[in-house]
């Protein structure tokens, strides 16, 4: 069940740059990131934490999530290279921007945008950040530390996405740094889930409950534009996460193909509705 969170998730993420771009609904949509952070808290301690107490080491964890990640995300530079060359004529600036990216190193200071070939490459470098601190500090603790740990970042992400305006931070050279308390917040409380004997007395749910739940929590961040809604809304994640752990859904080869399609999606879709608007709605 939880693939197919992810999968509703991404197409969300889809639906906020459409919205963005085209002045259409869902435009409340980047809270779906930070659904994602919570999930991949949950899901790497489920995969990796045995692991880990037998012996798997950082640098083999490291190479892991490198080829489970960055060729899908590659793949979504190369489309970004190819679109901004067939509209822009500075062919170095193109391989800077796209070196760079392949090396994920954000363009602090000389871009607003830290990856401008493919914006959404930010959040899978602070996911990378978060599952660094996972495997070499965070599976370590307990979970009075880990709570406190999401606590402090929950504050830090607050004050500082309060002062912006918007908890969509994390992903300009201006709101950079607040993108570590907000992967933290996410990640650790998503270790919390998983280690939680919570969820085991919970009660099954229908698969549409978590699934309408995350719709219904970003159409109602895009009605109320506001802080405090977006900040209820990235509260509510792990609450959706729970529930996605005890959904059961009649439909489970159609949820892992939405899981399985989440990531690819994610990763290349930007360019493409960039793309998409040069040609529709020229300056």
């Amino acid at each position: 069940m939880l693939d197919g969170l992810r999968g509703v998730a991404a197409f969300l993420v889809v639906f906020h740059h459409i919205s963005v771009n085209w002045s259409r609904p869902l435009a409340g949509g980047f809270v779906a990131v930070d659904f994602f952070f919570v999930l991949s808290g949950f899901v790497m301690s489920q995969a990796y934490d045995e692991r880990f107490r037998q012996g798997l080491g950082v640098w083999r964890f490291a190479q892991i999530r490198l080829r489970r990640l960055v060729p899908t995300m590659w793949a979504g530079v190369l489309v970004g290279f190819l679109i901004y060359c067939l509209n822009y004529p500075d062919l170095f600036a193109g391989v800077i921007m796209g070196a760079a990216a392949l090396a994920f190193i954000p363009l602090l200071g000389i871009s607003d945008t830290l990856f401008p070939l493919d914006g959404v490459q930010w959040s899978l470098l602070f996911e990378l950040f978060a599952n660094a601190l996972h495997a070499s500090i965070f599976r370590l603790l307990g979970e009075w530390c880990l709570g406190a740990i999401a606590l402090i970042a929950l504050a830090m992400f607050a004050m500082g996405s309060y002062a912006t305006g918007s908890t969509a931070v994390g992903d300009t050279t201006a709101t950079f740094l607040l993108g570590f308390p907000r992967v933290v917040f996410g990640y650790v409380t998503g270790m919390l889930l998983y280690r939680s004997r919570l969820r085991h007395s919970l009660p099954h749910l229908p698969a549409a409950v978590p699934m309408l739940g995350l719709i219904a929590i970003v159409m109602a961040v895009s009605w109320k534009f506001a802080w405090w809604s977006q900040m209820l809304a990235i509260v509510a994640m792990p609450f959706l996460v729970l529930a996605g752990t005890r959904a059961v859904t009649t439909a489970p080869d159609l949820c892992e193909r939405l899981g399985r399609l989440s990531f690819p999606i994610y990763a290349v879709h930007l360019p493409v509705i960039l793309f998409c608007s040069e040609i529709f709605h020229p300056d």
